[in-house]
Protein backbone atom coordinates (compact mmCIF):
# COMPACT_ATOMS: atom_id res chain seq x y z
CA UNK A 1 0.00 0.00 0.00
CA UNK A 2 2.72 2.53 0.77
CA UNK A 3 3.97 1.92 -2.83
CA UNK A 4 0.63 2.63 -4.05
CA UNK A 5 0.34 5.89 -1.86
CA UNK A 6 3.60 7.09 -3.01
CA UNK A 7 2.86 6.70 -6.72
CA UNK A 8 -0.73 8.84 -5.91
CA UNK A 9 1.03 11.61 -4.23
CA UNK A 10 3.43 11.82 -7.01
CA UNK A 11 0.66 11.65 -10.00
CA UNK A 12 -0.54 15.07 -11.66
CA UNK A 13 -4.04 13.99 -11.61
CA UNK A 14 -4.24 13.58 -7.83
CA UNK A 15 -4.87 16.74 -5.25
CA UNK A 16 -4.06 14.52 -1.93
CA UNK A 17 -3.66 11.05 -0.86
CA UNK A 18 -4.90 10.33 2.75
CA UNK A 19 -2.42 7.43 4.36
CA UNK A 20 -0.79 7.86 7.38
CA UNK A 21 2.45 6.10 6.31
CA UNK A 22 3.37 8.87 4.05
CA UNK A 23 5.90 11.79 5.22
CA UNK A 24 3.45 14.16 3.88
CA UNK A 25 0.47 13.10 6.28
CA UNK A 26 -0.47 15.30 8.87
CA UNK A 27 -0.90 12.22 11.00
CA UNK A 28 2.73 10.74 10.19
CA UNK A 29 4.49 11.48 13.28
CA UNK A 30 1.28 9.88 15.20
CA UNK A 31 1.43 6.93 13.56
CA UNK A 32 5.04 6.22 13.66
CA UNK A 33 4.21 6.65 17.77
CA UNK A 34 0.75 4.63 17.96
CA UNK A 35 1.37 1.95 14.82
CA UNK A 36 3.29 -1.13 14.01
CA UNK A 37 2.26 -0.59 10.70
CA UNK A 38 -0.20 0.18 8.19
CA UNK A 39 -3.12 -1.28 6.26
CA UNK A 40 -3.87 -1.22 2.70
CA UNK A 41 -7.11 0.89 2.76
CA UNK A 42 -6.45 4.29 1.92
CA UNK A 43 -7.71 6.90 -0.06
CA UNK A 44 -6.99 9.58 -2.58
CA UNK A 45 -8.82 12.89 -4.23
CA UNK A 46 -9.05 13.90 -7.41
CA UNK A 47 -8.20 16.95 -8.78
CA UNK A 48 -10.68 17.49 -11.45
CA UNK A 49 -13.41 16.33 -8.50
CA UNK A 50 -16.82 15.99 -10.80
CA UNK A 51 -18.82 12.96 -10.41
CA UNK A 52 -17.98 12.40 -13.83
CA UNK A 53 -14.48 12.08 -13.41
CA UNK A 54 -14.56 10.03 -10.34
CA UNK A 55 -16.89 7.54 -12.55
CA UNK A 56 -14.68 7.54 -15.11
CA UNK A 57 -11.68 6.70 -13.43
CA UNK A 58 -13.29 4.27 -11.21
CA UNK A 59 -14.81 2.58 -14.23
CA UNK A 60 -11.44 2.59 -16.46
CA UNK A 61 -9.79 0.35 -13.60
CA UNK A 62 -9.17 -3.25 -14.78
CA UNK A 63 -7.64 -4.74 -11.73
CA UNK A 64 -9.52 -2.98 -8.82
CA UNK A 65 -13.26 -4.28 -8.34
CA UNK A 66 -15.63 -1.81 -7.03
CA UNK A 67 -16.64 -2.87 -3.84
CA UNK A 68 -17.30 -1.82 0.19
CA UNK A 69 -16.13 -4.96 2.11
CA UNK A 70 -12.50 -4.05 3.11
CA UNK A 71 -11.82 -7.83 4.16
CA UNK A 72 -11.24 -9.72 1.07
CA UNK A 73 -8.00 -10.63 -0.57
CA UNK A 74 -8.47 -8.92 -3.76
CA UNK A 75 -7.56 -5.09 -4.66
CA UNK A 76 -11.20 -2.93 -4.73
CA UNK A 77 -12.31 0.93 -5.58
CA UNK A 78 -15.35 3.02 -4.30
CA UNK A 79 -16.38 6.65 -4.21
CA UNK A 80 -18.51 8.44 -1.37
CA UNK A 81 -19.82 10.43 -4.86
CA UNK A 82 -22.92 9.28 -6.19
CA UNK A 83 -23.62 12.07 -8.14
CA UNK A 84 -26.58 13.59 -6.49
CA UNK A 85 -24.74 13.97 -3.27
CA UNK A 86 -22.25 16.35 -3.80
CA UNK A 87 -23.50 19.38 -1.57
CA UNK A 88 -23.92 16.37 1.32
CA UNK A 89 -19.91 15.65 1.14
CA UNK A 90 -19.05 18.95 0.97
CA UNK A 91 -21.42 19.94 4.06
CA UNK A 92 -19.58 16.94 5.65
CA UNK A 93 -15.91 18.17 4.84
CA UNK A 94 -15.57 15.26 2.22
CA UNK A 95 -13.93 16.60 -1.26
CA UNK A 96 -16.07 15.00 -4.19
CA UNK A 97 -13.01 13.64 -5.55
CA UNK A 98 -12.55 10.97 -2.81
CA UNK A 99 -11.64 7.81 -4.17
CA UNK A 100 -11.26 4.72 -1.19
CA UNK A 101 -9.15 2.03 -2.39
CA UNK A 102 -8.29 -1.24 -0.64
CA UNK A 103 -4.62 -2.63 -1.93
CA UNK A 104 -5.43 -6.79 -2.16
CA UNK A 105 -2.46 -9.45 -2.92
CA UNK A 106 -2.34 -8.50 -6.71
CA UNK A 107 1.26 -7.53 -8.43
CA UNK A 108 1.84 -3.51 -6.57
CA UNK A 109 3.63 -2.96 -10.02
CA UNK A 110 0.27 -4.13 -11.94
CA UNK A 111 -1.88 -2.12 -9.53
CA UNK A 112 0.41 1.30 -10.04
CA UNK A 113 0.02 0.82 -13.85
CA UNK A 114 -3.92 0.22 -13.31
CA UNK A 115 -4.20 3.62 -11.56
CA UNK A 116 -1.54 4.90 -13.66
CA UNK A 117 -3.47 4.15 -16.90
CA UNK A 118 -7.41 5.51 -15.33
CA UNK A 119 -5.79 8.31 -14.36
CA UNK A 120 -3.65 9.14 -17.56
CA UNK A 121 -6.25 10.96 -18.85
CA UNK A 122 -7.27 13.37 -15.78
CA UNK A 123 -3.94 14.97 -15.54
CA UNK A 124 -5.36 18.40 -16.52
CA UNK A 125 -5.73 21.02 -13.94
Amino acid sequence: AIKVAQFLHQHPAVKKVNYPALKSSPDYELGQKLLRGYSGLLSFELKINTFDNVLSTINSLKLFKIGVSWGGFESLVISPNYGYNTEQLSEAGIDPGLIRISIGLEDVNELINDLDRALSSKTAT
